[in-house]
C-alpha cells in the first residue's frame, strides 16, 4: 500500500488503457427528479433509466477506442402525477411498444467512439436502431412517431453521450500526482444545452483501484436562436452544482463504481405570445443521480 501510494505520488498517468478484443461491462442507473410550480401548483415527475451495458474493443488508435456496445437489459421507469409507467427488457409478457421496442435494442449493437482520456467522440448507430426497432412494430404511424421522440430522451444517441460522458469523461490530458487538481469543461446538448465544470483530483490510490472525486459548477447554455415550447417562446435559465465519485481500475481505468450528483435550479420564462397573453414564469429544480456498479 505504501509503495503504491508513494509510486503514485511521483506523477502517474490516468487514463482508459483497454486491451483490444476485451470486453468490458456495468450497470448504469441515473434517477432524473423535476420539481416544477406553475400557477401556484407544484409539479413533479421522475425519470429512472437503468441499464446493463457491454462493450467489446474492436479498434484501437493512438488517440481513441471504438467500442461495439450492445444493452444487456433495459428498464425505465417514469412517475408521472396523472399515474406510473414502467418497460422492463427482462419481464415478460409485456407487448407494449415501449417494452417491445426495448426488447428489441438488445439485440442491435452499436459503435462508441471513446478518446483515451474518457470523452465520447461518437455514438454510432444507436438511433438508427431506435428507428428498425420502432418500425419493426405492428403500431400505428402516430404511436411510433411517439415512442420515436420520448425513447430518444432516454436511450437515443444524444442521450447515451451525455450520460456516458459524466462517467468517462474524467481523466487528465496529463500526469497527476494525489494532491494535484484538473478541469474538465463539458457541453451536453439538450433543452437546454448543459455545460459543466468540474475540478478533480486523486482522491485515493490503492494497489487495485483509484478513487477520483470532483466537484463543480452547471448551468444553462443560451441558444443561438430562441427556443420554443409548444409553438411558444422560451428561456431557460438553470443552474446548480455538481459533486462527483468516480472508482476506476488501477491497470485499465474502466470505472468500477460511481455515484454522481447535479442539482440545477433556476426558472423557465414562457414570453409574451398570442398563445399566452403576458406569458409565464415557472421556477424549477432538477436532481440528476447517476450510479454505476460492475454487475
Amino acid at each position: 500500500m505504501l509503495l503504491t501510494c508513494f509510486a503514485f505520488a511521483q506523477k502517474r498517468s490516468i487514463a482508459l488503457k483497454l486491451k483490444p478484443g476485451a470486453t468490458y461491462s456495468f450497470v448504469i442507473k441515473q434517477t432524473s427528479t423535476t420539481s416544477q410550480t406553475i400557477r401556484q401548483r407544484p409539479l413533479e415527475t421522475r425519470l429512472i433509466l437503468t441499464a446493463g451495458m457491454r462493450f467489446m474493443v474492436s479498434n484501437v488508435t493512438e488517440g481513441d477506442y471504438t467500442l461495439n456496445t450492445t444493452f444487456d437489459s433495459i428498464k425505465l421507469q417514469l412517475e408521472l402525477p396523472n399515474g406510473d409507467l414502467q418497460f422492463n427488457t427482462e419481464k415478460r409478457g409485456d407487448s407494449g411498444i415501449y417494452a417491445v421496442v426495448l426488447k428489441s435494442l438488445k439485440k442491435r449493437p452499436f459503435n462508441i467512439r471513446l478518446s483515451k482520456t474518457g470523452k465520447i467522440m461518437e455514438v454510432e448507430g444507436s438511433d438508427n436502431n431506435l428507428q428498425k426497432a420502432i418500425a419493426d412494430t405492428k403500431a400505428d404511424t402516430a404511436q411510433r412517431q411517439q415512442a420515436l421522440e420520448q425513447l430518444r430522451q432516454s436511450v437515443g444517441s444524444t442521450a447515451i453521450t451525455n450520460l456516458l460522458q459524466k462517467i468517462f469523461n474524467i481523466y487528465p490530458e496529463v500526469a497527476v500526482s494525489n494532491n494535484d487538481k484538473w478541469i474538465i469543461q463539458t457541453q451536453n446538448k439538450g433543452e437546454p444545452d448543459i455545460a459543466t465544470r468540474n475540478y478533480y483530483m486523486v482522491k485515493t490510490a490503492l494497489p487495485k483501484s483509484i478513487v477520483i472525486q470532483g466537484n463543480g459548477t452547471i448551468q444553462s447554455v443560451a441558444p443561438a436562436r430562441p427556443a420554443l415550447l409548444n409553438g411558444m417562446p422560451v428561456e431557460r435559465n438553470l443552474a446548480g452544482d455538481t459533486y462527483v465519485n468516480i472508482t476506476t481500475d488501477y491497470i485499465s481505468g474502466w470505472p468500477l463504481r460511481a455515484e454522481i450528483n447535479e442539482k440545477l435550479n433556476g426558472v423557465i420564462i414562457i414570453n409574451d405570445n398570442p398563445q399566452l397573453p403576458g406569458g409565464l414564469a415557472i421556477p424549477i429544480n432538477i436532481n440528476n443521480i447517476v450510479t454505476l456498479s460492475i454487475p
